[in-house]
Order: C-alpha cells, then structure tokens, then sequence
C-alpha cells in the first residue's frame, strides 16, 4: 500500500521543482529511512509569517522522494518571487531529491477541511520532519487532482579526464 505523509513548509514548489529541504543533516537521514519511492509527502503551507497569506494552511505539493541526500545549494535555484522564506530555506539546504513532484490543480485543497483534526503530535512531527497519516486520513488528500511539475536537475561538476 501507498503509504503518505505530510509536512510543513514555507512555500509552494517551483516548477521545475527543487528537493525538499529539512534543518539538518540529520532530520534528512531519519526521513530517507522511514520513506520509500512508492510514498507520498504533501507539503502543506505553514500559518507561519513565512508563509504567504494565500499559501498558509493549504497542500502546496505532492512528492515522491528519492533516497539521493543532496544540497540545495547543487541546484540553480533562481528567485522567481520576493519571499524571504527562500533565504531561510536557503540556510537549511540539506535535502532529498524528488522522483516526481505535483502541485493542486484546484484551489480548494485547504489541508484541515481535507483530513480534519490532527493531534499536536502530528503536528509537530511536520514542522521538521515527516508524518504518517493513516489510510482513512490520508483519502481525501490522494482525491486531489493534480499537475505534475518538472523536476529540477542539480548542478554536477565535469568528470575528470584522465
């Protein structure tokens, strides 16, 4: 079974779509263990000043994630917006690269009206990493019609001749 998780964040994906970032070397180990290329994150908008006011609260993105632990700072990520989440975002590079990525194709995806209540647990396990819902949760979110985004390519420097 698809087994899915979501996770707070400050802003929705670009396309191409860049990985997804976490705090620390760490946190990112502990994610790549528990995920496999067959689950689903949603990436939802944090009620953080961050966040947009139009983003705050609903599903941004939808990943599949690979195991490839890489840096955001491999990527040419260009600001296409003025958010100055992307600078925090910047500072916590460590991150996984995406096998595919998706964003909502219908504005009316916000993450509470789609999954109800959650437990402070939940939430809290989000804000830094990644969390579980269950199959009856998690319905309504794999419902959602999607676009599938591009994903980015990192920067890789030239083999070596020799």
């Amino acid at each position: 079974m698809e087994r899915v998780f979501f996770r707070y964040v400050w802003m929705p994906p670009d396309n191409p779509a860049w990985p997804l970032s976490f705090k620390s070397k760490g946190v990112r180990a502990h994610v790549r263990k528990v995920l496999t290329k067959d689950n689903l994150v949603f990436t939802v908008g944090t009620k953080n000043k961050l966040t947009a006011p139009q983003h705050q609260g609903r599903v941004l993105g939808i990943f599949k994630l690979s195991d490839l632990e890489v840096s955001l700072q491999d990527y040419d990520l260009q600001r296409t917006h003025d958010n100055p989440a992307f600078d925090t975002v910047m500072q916590s590079p460590f991150a996984l690269h995406p096998i595919a990525g998706w964003v909502p194709a219908s504005p009316d995806n916000m993450f509470a009206d789609l999954v109800g209540p959650l437990t402070p647990e939940h939430h809290l396990q989000a804000q830094s990493g990644v969390c579980e819902l269950d199959e009856k949760t998690a319905k309504p979110l794999l419902a959602l019609e999607r676009r599938q985004l591009t994903i980015a390519v990192p920067n890789t420097p030239p083999l070596a001749k020799g």
